[in-house]
């Protein structure tokens, strides 16, 4: 298999006998013992020529060549080897295995379609954020959180926008808009980018034509700034901040698997936000489930702090466990 896996060819430039019998005593290869067969000095010390002359010989009337196979398109190719240790290095790595390679066709090919699929990527993404803007996801900012997007989409560099913010010293902050608006998807962060000093925005300037859209979000060339009465609050009608369910008892139990499971409906929507204290209440059933509910600490109290209710004070340790009664009723 190996002799048909490379072939020597001469030039049409005519070698003199004794130069073709150069040529072939050193492309002379041994296949089973996978090695040429005389040493390049031996070969070259009765001609009384330098070596540098002798390969000059050597390539300018012949060429060594090596099967190569196309991995996209199957097709053959024989590309040259300039010395013996290039065609050692093609032969003996694929002694027993086609060398298999890309040819400029098909690499030319595959770089149009991953472009395509560049391409393809970025729309998908642009429409994502279109439609995040169509549903007004904007709603949910805070003033300083528009103000992010605005600030960071009007720059024409990135990183000049997080250095002002960082020397305004709200440096955390900042990231924490800019993550929240890619949660959001008004806005897309490189995943490969994400560092604890540095976000990378791509698709800004489209980003920014979207934002530039919002009905009343631009006016005199300057954008609207969201104040805080435009934020939903815990207490809007737009969604729930509670959230109730039932954990079943798990009935194969076994080893590590949990004592209650469930599986939730979210027939609306529900926010947690950050920040925010909640009380957690259990109720064991007669059938032994567990009724559990997750509710608004300020719901029931306008100022608490994170603690276990045994240890708040006596008057609001009861007016929360009145709260948590009046919910099991």
């Amino acid at each position: 298999m190996i002799e048909n896996t490379f072939k020597l060819e001469f030039d049409k430039e005519t070698a003199t006998e004794t130069q073709k019998k150069l040529i072939k005593r050193y492309w002379d290869y041994d296949a089973e013992n996978k090695g040429f067969k005389e040493k390049v000095n031996y070969i070259f010390s009765e001609n009384n020529m330098s070596v540098q002359s002798n390969l000059k010989v050597i390539n300018r009337h012949s060429t060594m060549r090596i099967q190569h196979i196309c991995q996209v398109c199957l097709d053959e190719y024989w590309l040259p080897v300039s010395s013996r240790a290039r065609f050692l290095s093609g032969i003996t790595a694929h002694h027993d295995i086609p060398n298999y390679f890309t040819c400029q066709s098909c690499a030319a090919l595959q770089r149009l379609e991953q472009q395509q699929r560049g391409i393809d990527k970025k729309i998908k993404i642009i429409k994502t954020i279109q439609e995040a803007y169509d549903s007004q996801l904007y709603n949910y900012l805070t003033s300083f959180e528009f103000e992010v997007l605005v600030k960071t989409l009007e720059d024409d560099y990135f990183n000049i926008t997080l250095k002002y913010y960082a020397n305004e010293g709200v440096h955390e902050t900042f990231i924490d808009a800019i993550d929240k608006l890619n949660d959001l998807q008004l806005l897309y962060i490189n995943p490969k980018s994400k560092h604890k000093y540095y976000r990378e925005i791509l698709y800004a300037e489209e980003t920014k034509q979207i934002l530039s859209a919002i009905p009343g979000g631009h006016r005199d060339s300057t954008f609207r700034i969201i104040t805080e009465a435009d934020t939903p609050s815990i207490h809007s009608s737009e969604f729930s901040s509670e959230l109730k369910f039932f954990l079943h008892p798990n009935k194969n139990k076994s080893g590590l698997s949990p004592d209650f499971t469930t599986l939730i409906e979210i027939k609306e929507d529900i926010i947690l936000r950050k920040g925010t204290t909640f009380t957690a209440g259990g109720w064991i059933k007669n059938n032994e489930g567990i009724n559990v509910t997750i509710v608004p600490t300020e719901k029931i109290v306008n100022r608490t702090r994170s603690i276990p209710l045994s240890k708040v004070p006596e008057s609001l340790g009861t007016l929360i466990n009145n709260y948590l009664n009046n919910l099991n009723e």
